[in-house]
Formats: C-alpha cells, structure tokens, sequence
C-alpha cells in the first residue's frame, strides 16, 4: 500500500502543475562543460539545490540535503555529517566525483572519506550535481556522475550566527562573515556540531574552518580557499559487526587558488590545490591504554584488544593538483582545450609497500609503515556547437596513470528544442575510475586485496526531455550503463574470506523524472516551492565465476526512490518544510548468517516549523518524525526521531 500511495501522489502532482501558464526560467550558470554555460543550454540531467532550498531545510549537514536529490543515494553510518557513502544511479560509494568550487576533492585512500569536507551546510550556496558518466568533463572517476558544492555568501557585508540544540545532547554552534572591500571580499566561517549520540557508541564531535576570497583584478579574478575539519565520532558497526565497539578520528585540511582571466571570445581558467587526509581507525575503542612503548616496540598493556589485534589503522592521504583550461568562440561554436596534473600519495600501516617507518604526528604509539604514490595526467578537448533549436557538445579525455597506464573517454551529448521551452536530448558518453588504495591494498584475515586490479570503465547511453519555466522546470530520462571490469568485494557463500576483484560485466538500466514548481512567482504567496523525484534502477552483472560468488557491492542499489519536499506558509511569518522520502533497496546477502534478506522498504519524513523575522529566525525541527527503524546498511540502524531547536541569526551591514 506504501508503494501504491507514492506512485499516485507523484503522478497527481504531476498531471496538476504540468499545465502551469509558461515564463522563462530565471537562468544560472552551471559546470557541466569544459565551458561552463547556461543552463537552460545544457544536454544532460542536472539537479541544482539552490540556497533558498537549503536555508529552511529540516537538516543538519550536507548529507541530509542530498538525501532528497534525484537518483542520488546516501547511505550514512553516522549522522549529521559524520560518515556517508554516496552514489548515483547504483554507482558504488567510489565511483561518484566530488568537488567544492569544482576542485576535485575525492580521497585515493577510500570514498567512505569523500564526503570530509571542511564545511558547514550555512556556508553552501548552491549544489550542482551531473547524472550520469562524466569522465569527459572532470576526468577520472567521474564515473556514474559529479556533485559541485559551491560556497560563499551572496551579500558583500553579511555576518550570521546560528545555534542548535536537541535530544541526545545534541548542539551547533555556526557562525560566518563576508566582507568586501575595494575589489576582494572576504568570507570566513567555524562550526562546531556535537553529540552524545542516539545510541552507545554514536557520539560525535566535529569542527570545521572555512575562509574564501575573490578578488578581481586587472588581468583576471582570483579565487582563494583554505579549510580545515575535524571528526572524533563513534563507529557503532561502521564496518562489521563483529566488532561494534569502532571509533574513528579524521581531519582534512584543503587549499585551492584559481585564476580567471580573458573576456569575450577567449578565457582561461586555472587552478591548483592541495588535500591532506589524516584518518585513525580502532577497531576496538579503548585504544591507547593497551599499549606500552618498550624502544621501538608496542605490547599489550591490557588482555581487553584480542591477540591478534596489533594496533589501529593510520592514514594519511596527500594529493596536489593543477589544472588548466583555455576556451575561445567562433564561426564553428566553442571550443576548449584542457590539461590536468594529480599526484597522488599514501602514508599508512597497512597500505601501500614497505618502508622505513617513521612516526605518526600527534600519535604517540602510531608508526607509518607503508608508502604508495602514483601520478595522473589528463588532456582534454571538448567542443560545442548552437545551431539554432540545435545543440551539440562532443569532446575526448585522454588519460595517463603512472600504475594503470594510457585510457580514452570519448562523449556526445546533442538535443533539440521542440519549443521555446522543451527540448529533447540524447547522450553517449564513456567513464573511467582508478582503484582506490584500500582496494588495491586492505588486507586482513577476512579480507584479501588484490594488488593487480584493472581501472574500471562504462559506456553510458541516454534520451530524455526537459522542460524549464520560470515556474517550474521537469524532465524525464532513461538511461542504459554497461560497465567492464567492475570492482568489487566478492566472497563465496560457504567462507568468511572476502576478496577484491574486477567483474566482467555489470549492467544498469534506469528511469528518472523530476518535477520542480515555484507558485509563488505567480504571486502565490503560501506556498513558496515544491518538489517530487522518482528513480528506478535495474542492475545485472555477468561473472566469469560460479554462482556460490556474492558481490558486496556491485549490485547493492536502491530500485525505487521517491522524494516530496514542500514549503509553505502557515499564518503570517510561520512557514513550515516538510521532505518525505521513500526508498525500496535491492536485497543484500547476511554472510553471517548464510542467507539472503530484505531490506524493507521504508518512508522518513522531515519536517521544520519556522518563524522568519527581520534579523531573526526560530526553527523546531524533527527528523524521522514517525520513529521509522530503517537501515541504510545491513548492520547500521540508523538513527529514530530526533528533535531539536534552533535560532540563525542575520546582520547585514
């Protein structure tokens, strides 16, 4: 009945607002090109969450927000920004791209660390997020598609405060500053968020630094970033559940500078950066009390770790980056030219070859063992023609990797307007994604890595229509990925041995629609938005073993989702948001155990009662409001209702 009730809510709303009176969409420039462009010009699927989306949302971090995107799957082991996977249309946790202000920011060691960002949710303007292949654009590993977060204030003297406070000795602390002067404005932040967590050993503590600046000059504009995170959190069953008692500490550090310059006919546009990743995993919490420092040696302080047990796991990833752009308009279109550097490095204990060990900063009994670094150049060409109702945007990505060698990415994406406002579209396009280093490297007694893994590759094919309004904007698509040489952990039914491998073949077919309305530009003024994603997803995969094989991950996708975010005015300055959300999950294989189960379907529902003042804004918020008990991982329950209060608090000046 669930399924039954969403499907006619989705189409009712549909049939209602797809006859609504047509004005132009207002119009923002997006980066799903080599050269960044229109909106309303693009040929593929891209989902913008804007700031207005953002401000009264019923959450608390990033994660939160793209939980409610189309076709976008986020699957948390902690709340509130502690830890999530994220993948779009049935793409493992490694195959998605991030970027913050289109820097490249995903982590060699794993993507259960691509989501550290040194950020607050007040401090994103707007989220971009490409479905689908996106190699030919933003290089490796933009392999199912890409999410832009885009940071700053829109104000030139601005200052914000913000606190929070709930249940499970939750608060949140936020505030940030922007200032201009002359030609360079400013904007920095610091949050902090903390909890007790809503069950044993889900507390968390994080900390998070962000300064930004643009400035415009003479010959171009300059665009500088710094930023810092801290993480401590509590792991409850993050990875097995055979040992619940996990605790993790992370910390990022980024900085990034980007110069533009050129006007009219001819732009640059170049940038460097650097990421630092420090991350310490203790399979059992207790941690430093069991050890004692004999020279250079640990031994056991207490009997609580088991025998076997000879220490946490350390990391730090390092990886610096350049990249240049150069695109020029004429007779033929626009055509653009691009090249990028990335280095990438690993300093662990258990990744990566031998060394000569040296300490860990900061940790008293750590000691980096294992080094790993390889390097990436990448050359792009990509050109883009407007032939009246007729656009078309073909290019190439040649890449290099000092371990993997040579590959090409080949794309096209055309489409036609039927009207002044439709259009339809098509798309081909090819992706690639380089091992991570815990792919390549993770050992332990369970757990066999395999040193010889091949990138993997897809070929993506797509058709759909778009319809954009000033009211409202809706598109449709369908899409067929055929992927080669798919990595996954991969473990026969009757041993507790898992093993990395690459898989001949995964296959995925999907649909998506989406429906995004604004009444209150037609002066209506109670309700100020509304939205309505569906995804379906269908995935096969074709081995060269027996059936005994079961694979972790290629195949772990969500079938149906649907989401439905409203908000509207209730009397006078209180407004209220609401997000429903409703996901039907492939079924996943209990090793444990020796069987298969469900994941039941299940809805959450969010919801945020808001008073909007002058300077002054009072929010309750609730999520999970009907208590659902729901897994996003077999062996994770996520988190039941939770209230909290909070007050933001605007100065302009």
């Amino acid at each position: 009945m669930k399924k039954i009730y969403f499907f006619t809510l989705f189409f009712y709303c549909l049939q209602i607002y797809s006859q609504t009176d047509t004005i132009k969409l207002d119009e923002v420039i997006v980066s799903t090109n080599r050269s960044p462009m229109l909106y309303s010009e693009t040929s593929r699927i891209v989902s913008i969450i804007d700031r207005e989306i953002i401000e009264n949302s019923p959450s608390q971090s990033l994660q939160d927000i793209l939980e409610y995107a189309l076709n976008v799957d986020i699957r948390q082991r902690g709340n509130n920004g502690v830890q999530a996977d994220i993948s779009i249309r049935g793409g493992s946790f490694n195959q998605a791209l991030i970027l913050l202000n289109g820097v490249k920011v995903n982590d060699p060691q794993t993507g259960h660390h691509n989501l550290n960002l040194p950020i607050d949710l007040n401090d994103i303007q707007r989220i971009e997020i490409l479905e689908g292949a996106g190699s030919r654009v933003f290089g490796a590993n933009a392999m199912t598609g890409a999410i832009n977060i885009i940071t700053g204030n829109n104000k030139n003297r601005n200052i914000k405060f913000s606190a929070s406070a709930g249940e499970n000795g939750f608060y949140k602390a936020s505030s940030s500053i922007s200032i201009k002067k002359n030609k360079s404005k400013h904007f920095l932040s610091f949050s902090r968020k903390k909890s007790d967590g809503y069950t044993e050993n889900t507390d968390f503590n994080i900390i998070n630094f962000f300064y930004q600046n643009k400035t415009d000059l003479k010959f171009g504009k300059i665009n500088f970033s710094a930023g810092y995170s801290s993480k401590d959190f509590g792991a409850l069953n993050f990875y097995t559940s055979d040992y619940p008692n996990q605790f993790e500490a992370t910390k990022t550090k980024f900085a990034s500078l980007e110069l533009k310059n050129g006007k009219d006919k001819i732009k640059t546009t170049t940038k460097i950066y650097w990421r630092r990743h420090n991350d310490r995993f203790e399979l059992y919490r207790e941690g430093e009390e069991w050890y004692q420092r004999v020279d250079d040696f640990f031994i056991k302080g207490t009997d609580t770790a088991a025998t076997w047990y000879s220490g946490h796991n350390y990391h730090r990833s390092d990886v610096y980056g350049a990249e240049t752009n150069l695109s020029f308009s004429s007779f033929l279109g626009v055509t653009s030219f691009g090249l990028e550097l990335r280095s990438e490095n690993v300093l662990s204990n258990v990744l990566g070859d031998n060394m000569l060990s040296q300490d860990v900063p900061n940790e008293e009994f750590g000691k980096f063992t294992k080094s790993k670094s390889r390097n990436n150049l990448g050359i792009f060409f990509e050109h883009n023609i407007f032939l009246g109702n007729f656009a078309a945007s073909g290019g190439v990505f040649t890449n290099y990797n000092s371990n993997f060698g040579a590959s090409n990415c080949l794309g096209l994406d055309m489409s036609y307007k039927i009207f002044e406002n439709l259009k339809i579209f098509t798309s081909y396009n090819q992706s690639l994604r380089l091992p991570t280093y815990t792919e390549l490297f993770y050992k332990t007694g369970t757990h066999q890595s395999n040193p010889d893994l091949k990138p993997e590759k897809s070929t993506s094919i797509e058709f759909g229509a778009k319809a954009n309004y000033k009211v409202f904007n809706y598109n449709i698509s369908i899409f067929q990925r055929y992927g080669k040489d798919i990595i996954s952990w991969i473990r026969k039914k009757d041993t507790k041995i898992s093993s990395i491998t690459n898989i001949p073949e995964v296959n995925s077919r999907g649909l998506e629609m989406s429906l995004n309305i604004s009444p209150k530009k037609l002066n209506i003024d109670f309700i100020n938005y509304i939205f309505i994603n569906y995804s379906y997803l269908k995935m096969t995969k074709k081995e060269d073993e027996k059936e005994d094989i079961i694979s972790n991950y290629a195949l772990d996708h969500l079938k149906h989702k649907i989401t439905f975010g409203i908000e509207n005015k209730i009397w006078r300055k209180i407004n209220s948001s609401i997000r429903i959300n409703y996901q039907d999950r492939e079924n996943f294989y209990d090793f444990k155990n020796n069987e298969e189960k469900n994941y039941n379907d299940f809805y959450t529902v969010d919801f945020r009662l808001f008073l909007s003042k002058k300077i002054f804004n009072y929010y309750v918020e609730v999520s999970n409001l009907f208590d659902v008990k729901y897994y996003d991982f077999h062996n994770v329950q996520r988190e039941g209702r939770w209230i909290r209060f909070g007050v933001n608090c605007t100065i302009d000046f």
